[in-house]
């Protein structure tokens, strides 16, 4: 039991500990979007060429 007790606290310890990154990603997600919006639009507009991937040109 007493095992059992001290594992519990130690996975969630470990649990908080971890969390930081997560957050982080939680707060760039607004940066992200905005960007993502600001280059999808620029594209359908056509200030930012398509570029073509293209293996075999001939």
């Amino acid at each position: 039991m007493f095992v059992s007790l001290i594992f519990c606290i130690f996975v969630i310890i470990v649990a908080a500990a971890s969390l930081g990154p997560i957050i982080d990603l939680d707060v760039l997600m607004p940066i992200v979007k905005c960007e993502l919006d600001s280059y999808w639009s620029r594209l359908k507009s056509g200030e930012i060429k398509k570029f073509s991937w293209s293996l075999c040109s001939t």
